[in-house]
Parts: C-alpha cells; sequence; structure tokens
C-alpha cells in the first residue's frame, strides 16, 4: 500500500520503443500527446533502467531481427531481449502493441522464434488494433489470453495531414494529366505487399486512361528491380522510388482515384488508414483488422477480396472507385485524441496492478 501511494504522487513513466525516430508519425504523434498529457515519456534504449518501475511499451520486439547482418542482429535481439528481462526483475509493465505478429522479411526465423518465444511471456498486457488482430494473435501466442487486453483502434492520420491538397500540384507531381484515371500502390516496397502481382495485372488493363503509379522507397533493391523490369511492358505504370515528402502526400492523394493495397499477408495496415483518411477509396484483401476496418468505415469506401487479387477484381474495383461520392469516410473513431485517452486509461489500469 505504501508504494501505491508514492507512485500515485509521481507521474508515470512510459519508455517507448522508437521514441522520437520512428518511421510511422502515429506513433510519434502518440508519443508527443502522451508526454503533452503529463506522463514522463522516455525512450526505450538497449540500456540499463532505473530500479524505478515504469511502462515499457513496445510497438515492434521483431525490429532487432529485421537486419541482415547476423552479428547486427545477435547483438540487437540479445540487448533487447535483456533490457526487456531487466526491466521485468525491476518491476516494470512490458505492453505490446500488436502491430504485426511476425517480420515482413524474416531474414532469421529460427532467432526471430526463439525472441518472440522470450518476449510474449514477458508482455504483461497487448494492445490490439482490432477484434481480429486480437483473436489472430491470441492463436499464435495462446500464453497472452491470460493477459489483460484492449482493442484500440490504428489512429487516423486527420491530425497530421489537416489540409487538403491540391490535385493540380499532384498531377506535376506524378507527371499525369487532368482525364487520367489514377490507381496508386503507396508506402514502402515490400514484397508481402503484392506490388509485383498489382503491375502485372494492370498491364492487363485496356483502358488508356488508367495510370499506375508505385510510390516509396524501396526496402530491397532486388525486388524494385524485379518492378522495374514489370514495369517496362507498359509505359502507363509510374515508378516513384524514393521517401514522398509530407508536403507531396495531401497533393498526390488529391489526384488518385483507388488506392490498391494488394497484401499477400498482412495483420493491420497504416497505410490504408493514411488512404481513407484522405478520403480515397481502397481495394485490399479479406484479411487481419481490414475486416473490422470494412464494417467501421463502410463498403462505400473500402472493397475487400477473398484468395489472390485477379483482373476482374481490378477491373470492378476501377469502376467502383470512379463512382460519386458526397461524404467522406467516417474516422472519428480513431481520433488521436480519443485514442491517446484509451490507451493512458489501459497503461494507468495496468500500472495499477
Amino acid at each position: 500500500m505504501a508504494r501505491n501511494c508514492e507512485d500515485a504522487k509521481q507521474p508515470m513513466i512510459i519508455y517507448f520503443q522508437h521514441f522520437k525516430n520512428s518511421i510511422n508519425p502515429t506513433h510519434l504523434s502518440l508519443h508527443e500527446t502522451m508526454a503533452k498529457s503529463g506522463m514522463e515519456v522516455r525512450c526505450f534504449e538497449f540500456a540499463i533502467f532505473s530500479v524505478r518501475p515504469a511502462v515499457i511499451y513496445i510497438h515492434f520486439p521483431d525490429s532487432s531481427v529485421a537486419n541482415k547482418s547476423v552479428w547486427k542482429m545477435l547483438i540487437k535481439s540479445s540487448a533487447f531481449v535483456l533490457s526487456i528481462l531487466w526491466a521485468k526483475l525491476f518491476g516494470s509493465q512490458i505492453v505490446w502493441e500488436v502491430n504485426n505478429l511476425r517480420s515482413h522479411e524474416c531474414h532469421f526465423p529460427l532467432f526471430e522464434a526463439i525472441l518472440m518465444a522470450v518476449f510474449v511471456r514477458s508482455v504483461s498486457a497487448t494492445v490490439h488494433y482490432s477484434n481480429s488482430s486480437a483473436r489472430e494473435t491470441f492463436k499464435l501466442y495462446p500464453v497472452l489470453r491470460e493477459r489483460p487486453s484492449v482493442v484500440i483502434p490504428h489512429p487516423n492520420f486527420h491530425h497530421i495531414y489537416s489540409k487538403r491538397g491540391n490535385a493540380l500540384r499532384g498531377r506535376r507531381i506524378l507527371g499525369v494529366e487532368k482525364e487520367e484515371v489514377v490507381l496508386i500502390a503507396f508506402g514502402l516496397i515490400r514484397r508481402y505487399k503484392g506490388t509485383k502481382e498489382l503491375i502485372e495485372l494492370f498491364t492487363k488493363l485496356e483502358d488508356t486512361r488508367l495510370r499506375l503509379v508505385v510510390a516509396g522507397r524501396p526496402v530491397d533493391e532486388a525486388y524494385a528491380l524485379e518492378l522495374r523490369r514489370v514495369a517496362l511492358s507498359d509505359s502507363r505504370v509510374q515508378l516513384i522510388f524514393r521517401d514522398i515528402t509530407d508536403e507531396e502526400l495531401p497533393d498526390i492523394f488529391a489526384t488518385v482515384t483507388l488506392n490498391c493495397a494488394p497484401f499477400r499477408t498482412i495483420l493491420n495496415s497504416g497505410s490504408v488508414i493514411l488512404a481513407l483518411s484522405f478520403a480515397c477509396p481502397v481495394l485490399a484483401p479479406r484479411l487481419g483488422s481490414l475486416r473490422d476496418l470494412e464494417k467501421l468505415v463502410g463498403s462505400e469506401w473500402i472493397t475487400l477480396y477473398d484468395g489472390e487479387l485477379t483482373l476482374k477484381i481490378l477491373s470492378e474495383a476501377v469502376c467502383w472507385a470512379q463512382k460519386e461520392r458526397v461524404s467522406v469516410p467516417e474516422l472519428s473513431f480513431c481520433d488521436i485524441e480519443k485514442i491517446t485517452a484509451d490507451t493512458l486509461a489501459f497503461l494507468t489500469k495496468i500500472r495499477a496492478t
């Protein structure tokens, strides 16, 4: 009891993984908003922690095995596990925000399995973006069913991109004409996103007004080369292999008719939420949290398919996306203020146990 009274007088300490250096802008927003709410927010680093108990908030436990170098991977994963165990030893709670169940590239599957086996047994509580995400997590890691959990959606991007884009500037950036219908595959270029298969199907569409833009930084240069080879067969395909700036993004999406996200596997997708935040219709597979998102946002804005993407599905989606819409997607359920408040309430509850 004395310890609880003492802790109540002090602000809760939260160590965020990738604090201030995340590539996900919504994670940065969560970190910043938490700090403004009075929490003592720090960076979770591979170092010795204070003996004062805290909340350790992990976004991507698999990031330490993402390096292709075996030695760097061993050093980073060992440091990660030791830091987690050290924090647990002195009474900290480990909270996992389940973004992915496995790393996307999976360079070292055995080491990743070992790391995750240790990590999930150290987890005190989990945060899931959807009920579907929670079910898949508990199926893969049954031990987590016994731990506290909460469903808090992925935040939208309205607080980051509050101004409407300019379609004229967007067309200049993309090099497209006003009468052309633009499809986009946006985000980091990775194999699991099915971009190569999308390009191959797109080249079979006969409508000369169509343009497909693949925009983002490639993670794998070998895959980028494969995409360049496939795209050579159709001048309607444009590859923009670089980071898209925050200034360019609203203008680009102001020109886009359909966001294509033909993931081969997915649990959650920030890029789909991003497109919806710009009121851009989305084509995606019926996987992971996307099933829940369709129910929340409605089939007017997101169309899901089962199995593999086919030419028929893509052709129908292009027609569907071009129909006139008089409203915008209802995304108030995932405004950053609500997400932050719900996250803070859950962390406070976990810290009190």
